[in-house]
């Protein structure tokens, strides 16, 4: 019986440990999402999922040339992951000025299984005057790479969202098909 109860949990451990590695779980109890982006009068324009060619050392992505994709095959997807930057690029516009504040972005993918992936980055922007436009790409080659290895090499087929939060508050959503 002690074998039994033993093995039942290593198995247990087991299952726990390897979901616990299939993706990430990037919200936090106890914290609401839900309310929308606004601080400084911030008003979110847009996020969009697109695609440069693969960066030459110290190349930003607003230097490269870059493609909106609303839409692309699970197969062209995996084999470009190597050679292709996917990004998603937010855009927002504050209505006041303010001399410095910080934001902790949080990017996360859902991919049609609904498994997270999610990455984050820190901004800090200072000395933005009234009617400011900002933007930001926000490099998500890394969560769809995982998001592929976690899936046996292949993407699947449906919806994949990108959700954007600034300091715990949704910013926009971005989607794209893919068949």
């Amino acid at each position: 019986m002690k074998r039994v109860l033993s093995l039942f949990v290593v198995l247990c451990l087991i299952l726990t440990t390897a979901s616990a590695f299939a993706a990430d779980q990037p919200f936090e109890e106890g914290i609401y999402y839900g309310e929308k982006y606004h601080d400084y009068g911030a008003v979110p324009s847009m996020l969009n999922f697109g695609s440069a060619g693969k960066l030459s050392p110290g190349e930003s992505l607003y230097d490269a040339k870059t493609i909106t994709v609303k839409k692309i095959s699970a197969s062209a997807l995996a084999s470009s992951l190597k050679n292709t930057t996917y990004y998603c690029y937010a855009k927002w516009q504050y209505a006041m000025s303010f001399p410095a504040y910080t934001i902790d972005a949080m990017l996360v993918m859902t991919a049609p299984d609904g498994l997270y992936y999610a990455t984050y980055q820190t901004w800090e922007l200072t000395d933005i005057s009234r009617r400011t436009i900002c933007s930001w790409f926000f490099d998500v080659t890394d969560a769809l790479q995982r998001c592929l290895d976690d899936h046996d090499g292949t993407f699947e087929r449906g919806e994949y969202s990108f959700s954007m939060f600034f300091n715990n508050m949704a910013f926009r959503v971005a989607k794209v098909k893919v068949t």
